[in-house]
């Protein structure tokens, strides 16, 4: 036999292993006796590895019977007759996963009840609160130990606590306010719970209490507990790499009777003081008085240099030219540089030219226009390069323009300068080239590369800009793996249940909400318009209590709609001071708003669409979508407005008032948007509530919002033309089988006729990929 490695040991001897002993006296072994308390665990545990490995050789259906003769053998003992009663049946369910009358309604933890396992924040793990609040959903006792808690964290898990105390479910809590850290706010929160009890440390600078762990007892025996490096804070449970070890009671219930006792402890200790309303001000005293000791300096940020995914673009659009394709579009995520992406290609090109290449670079707004030029000229480090063609501003050398488009086609320069005169053209916001204001300019320039930028290539009307770009996607990074990189800042997504009607066919027309009637609905002095404001505020109040430090943008129907929510804040006082920023509002009142803004000093702007497009304002930490919106376009840019990293900025809190909307409303494509490439179907996803997320990010529904949203996305998916490139995109996820027509039958339960019928298998699937279909 192999020689045993030199080392330690806790292994007991069987005969295998005395024999390697006496094979090897120049080794000498240490023996100790085992301890008559530990023996139990210390068998069993050698039973169970040996059962572990033969079980795993054996054919499934000899596995039964041989556990039933090791019962059959431990029942024969004295005092152990009891057991013939666990004699394993033979069944096609052999588990019993839930009990009662709504047990199969019940959430349940992506992770296992019965085996322990480690939460690395990496793959396919899932998030950790998504883990909590499933298992806040079945617990019995609640007992929680964090060093601090953060407002994004707790309000993760806000519904699940409201469940808790719905059912009565006592939660034990003990916190510090060490270093700081902890939101006022959020222990006040937990301490308006009937049924929580909080106890705190109030020494701020030296507490010893360093662990985060989660128990969560059940009456059935299968208790778990999370421990690990996660505070109730956003980063820690949804983002950081935080490891987390899951036990269970079933495979090791030494560390839990552990955990108990050892929490037992702190909550008697005089270190651990009860926290009630009436501790509220000596909390804030104490994390006013930390934070006023800190000091912290600027940050300064430059982007010149590409970043390793702007890399990859330019790889793939070097790839495509050597294919022969010098017409490419870029899809990629609002807020992840596409224009410093352009800028960067554009050097490239220069440098291999050995010139400076004439540059046309479009946009339809003057805001794009202005910051394109100024990344241009930081990229290229030339503060002269290039001159503006928009408004009040006219070229004199018109070498390198960056011109609007509605300039270009008043003055239509290829008609003097010709149509290969510009080398380079960049159309930004390329999803707008299929309208017929872009026509003229796109079909008679002859650029020697035509590169369009677009965050969301797909449009409303149903027309393409493939064909203007060789019908293919030169490279894209879509919003969900921008997220995943990091590039962009998470969101914290609340869908909350509005209180307006919006399914009436009088508000609908032509394929879109007729905003004209949404906003006489949406404004005056009437019970619902007042009701709406309500609705907002409450939203506020429960998401975002805290308003400090706060940068809001509401979009809204409409400019009487804007100016509405405008008047309705500033009633409410200085926390709420909010402007209006519109399209006719002019410049110099439109800089001094964003000023005040970036500054703090006004928390609330309310638009239409001025900050869709072209304003970047990385400072905003909270979007409101007070209106519906029919654009995937629209409400991906309206968005991305919120996603762009700043200094100090954790995450982006998302408040989307979701009421009756028009039985034509697509609800479905906004979610699909966010969700990661890899998930489940999407009523399955907001069933689940959503476990396939981009790291950091979350979407809470609220009870009436999920209900609207399931019943839109169901209407959807019974329409074929919906579901089936819906079942091809989440294949690999749902099925884990290669995708064949056969198999793909056979899993929906179609019919051949149902499929093919109105398209070829080929052009499902580039449906799905949203690719053109096949020649």
């Amino acid at each position: 036999m192999d020689r045993l490695p030199e080392g330690l040991y806790e292994k007991l001897i069987d005969e295998e292993l005395q024999q390697q002993l006496a094979e090897h006296p120049d080794v000498k072994p240490v023996l100790r006796a085992l301890d008559d308390e530990a023996a139990p665990h210390v068998y069993s545990q050698f039973v169970a590895q040996l059962l572990t490995q033969a079980l795993r050789i054996l054919e499934p259906e000899r596995r039964r019977p041989l556990l039933n003769r090791l019962l059959d053998l431990l029942s024969a003992t004295d005092g152990l007759d009891y057991l013939r009663r666990k004699q394993l049946l033979r069944t096609d369910k052999p588990v019993l996963s839930a009990l009662g009358a709504s047990a199969d309604t019940l959430p349940r933890p992506v992770t296992p009840l019965a085996t322990s396992t480690l939460l690395t924040g990496l793959g396919h793990d899932p998030p950790l609160e998504h883990e909590l609040r499933a298992e806040m959903a079945t617990a019995d006792h609640v007992d929680i130990l964090v060093s601090f808690i953060k407002w994004s964290g707790l309000r993760l898990l806000m519904p699940a606590f409201e469940r808790l105390a719905e059912r009565g479910v006592p939660v034990r809590l003990i916190s510090t306010s060490y270093m700081g850290a902890s939101d006022p706010t959020a222990l006040e929160w937990l301490v308006g719970q009937p049924n929580v009890t909080v106890r705190v440390s109030y020494d701020t600078g030296g507490t010893r209490l360093h662990a985060k762990a989660y128990h969560f007892l059940r009456d059935s025996g299968f208790s778990t507990a999370y421990i690990g490096s996660a505070n109730m804070s956003h980063s820690a449970m949804t983002q950081g790499l935080e490891w987390t070890v899951k036990v269970t009671a079933q495979d090791m219930t030494h560390i839990l009777d552990r955990f108990a006792a050892e929490f037992s402890a702190y909550w008697e200790s005089e270190e651990f003081e009860p926290f009630t309303h009436h501790d509220f001000r000596r909390f804030r005293q104490a994390i006013a008085a930390y934070k006023a000791r800190q000091h912290t300096g600027g940050t300064f940020f430059a982007d010149i240099s590409p970043r390793p995914f702007q890399l990859r673009i330019l790889e793939a659009l070097e790839a495509a030219r050597q294919r022969g394709s010098y017409r490419n579009l870029v899809v990629a995520a609002t807020g992840t540089g596409k224009t410093v992406v352009s800028a960067l290609d554009y050097r490239r090109y220069c440098e291999r030219k050995g010139e400076r290449a004439p540059l046309l670079f479009v946009a339809h707004r003057k805001e794009i226009l202005e910051q394109a030029l100024a990344c241009f000229r930081a990229v290229l480090r030339d503060q002269n390069f290039g001159e503006l063609w928009v408004g009040e501003y006219t070229p004199n050398v018109h070498r390198h323009l960056f011109a609007s488009v509605q300039t270009l086609n008043r003055q239509r320069p290829w008609g003097s300068l010709g149509a290969e005169f510009f080398h380079y053209v960049v159309i930004d916001e390329a999803h707008h080239g299929a309208a017929s204001s872009y026509r003229a300019l796109l079909e008679a320039l002859k650029p020697d590369l035509l590169l369009g930028l677009t965050a969301t290539p797909e449009r409303m009307d149903g027309s393409s800009i493939l064909p203007d770009f060789d019908d293919d996607f030169a490279a894209e990074i879509r919003l969900a793996e921008a997220l995943e990189e990091k590039l962009l800042c998470p969101f914290h997504y609340f869908g909350v249940s509005d209180s307006i009607d919006l399914s009436d066919d009088r508000l609908w027309q032509n394929g879109r909400y007729d905003m004209r009637e949404l906003e006489n609905l949406l404004t005056g002095d009437d019970f619902l318009a007042r009701q709406r404001v309500d609705t907002v505020l409450k939203a506020l109040e429960r998401y975002q209590p805290n308003l400090d430090g706060v940068r809001a943008v509401g979009f809204c129907a409409g400019v009487r709609h804007a100016e509405y929510m405008t008047d309705c804040f500033n009633r409410l006082g200085e926390a709420y001071r909010a402007a209006v920023l519109l399209g006719d509002t002019s410049p110099e009142l439109r800089d001094e708003r964003l000023r005040e803004f970036r500054d703090g000093r006004l928390p609330f702007l309310f638009t239409v669409d001025v900050l869709s497009e072209g304003v970047d304002v990385p400072d905003i930490n909270l979007v409101m979508f007070l209106r519906p919106t029919e654009s995937l376009t629209v409400f991906l840019q309206q968005l991305g407005r919120g996603l762009r990293h700043a200094p100090g900025k954790e995450c982006l809190t998302v408040l989307d008032f979701v009421g009756q909307t028009h039985r034509r409303y697509r609800v479905d494509t906004k979610f699909t948007a966010l969700l990661s490439g890899q998930r489940q179907r999407l009523d399955r996803e907001v069933e689940a509530d959503f476990p396939s997320l981009p790291p950091g990010c979350s979407i809470q529904l609220e009870r009436v919002a999920r209900q609207r949203v399931l019943s839109k996305i169901r209407s959807v998916l019974n329409d074929l033309n919906h579901f089936i490139p819906e079942a091809l995109r989440t294949w690999s996820l749902e099925v884990g089988k290669p995708l064949t027509f056969g198999r793909f039958l056979e899993e929906t339960g179609l019919s051949p006729v149902q499929v093919l019928a109105p398209r070829s298998w080929s052009e499902w699937k580039a449906k799905a990929d949203r690719r053109s279909p096949p020649p």
